[in-house]
């Protein structure tokens, strides 16, 4: 699963000199295309629509839900292909913008790297991020958004706290937020600033701000891009 996903954004991001994004909503470029039947075969179970998570496997649960958040138009709480193509072909045009910074249309070879960084990219990121893990679509990131996660309540209270689920996942080496590394817990204070727990949209676009900030001070030649090398020159 994973590998088929990965495949179709290589196939993406390794085409150069390229004119446009080569997939369009009639799915012209058939490599791109079989790699997305073969994701929605694979989510759909064999069927004809991907439907929420059943509870047998919670990894699976999640790409499903966050499928349907992100991709159902009709608001029927499942997806047919035609709604996977099409959200599928907006994501790919959105990674492929990102990576053309100059916009002109073409991906040149020094466009095609990771190696620069600008604010646009960093901020689509970000909300697509946050729209993947707000599994219950309540503007919020917690626990929640977690499938089936009474498996990590284990006061067994109905809710999940944040301890509950790093002990859980730690196998009881980490009890407390507070035992967490401090570059960790200093993310976590801004992501969760009022402490509830949950972060915000707002708490997101507060987290952004920050970034940029910091974006601002190592753009040195003030072209709006941060290369990983500048970035990783300032950690030492």
């Amino acid at each position: 699963m994973e590998l088929r996903i990965f495949t179709i954004v290589t196939i993406v991001l390794s085409v150069k000199k390229l004119h446009a994004l080569p997939v369009d909503e009639e799915c012209g470029n058939q490599v791109i295309c079989y790699g997305m039947r073969e994701v929605f075969t694979d989510l759909a179970q064999g069927g004809e629509e991907i439907l929420p998570g059943s509870g047998f496997d919670q990894q699976k649960d999640f790409i499903k839900n966050a499928i349907i958040n992100l991709a159902d138009k009709d608001s029927n709480e499942k997806v047919d292909f035609q709604e996977f193509k099409s959200k599928g072909v907006e994501m790919m045009r959105m990674v492929y913008d990102m990576f053309d910074r100059n916009s002109d249309g073409v991906l040149d070879d020094n466009e095609a790297t990771i190696d620069k960084i600008s604010q646009k990219s960093l901020k689509t990121g970000m909300n697509m991020i946050f729209n993947i893990f707000d599994q219950n679509q309540d503007e919020h990131i917690s626990t929640e958004d977690i499938p089936n996660n009474e498996v990590f309540d284990r006061d067994n209270d109905g809710k999940v706290t944040l301890n509950e689920l790093l002990t859980t996942l730690s196998d009881d080496k980490i009890t407390n937020t507070i035992l967490l590394p401090k570059p960790i817990q200093n993310l976590y204070s801004i992501l969760d600033s009022n402490k509830d727990e949950k972060t915000s949209k707002e708490e997101v676009d507060n987290f952004i701000n920050v970034v940029f900030k910091a974006f601002n001070v190592l753009d040195k030649d003030e072209d709006c891009f941060v290369t990983l090398e500048r970035g990783s020159a300032s950690d030492g």
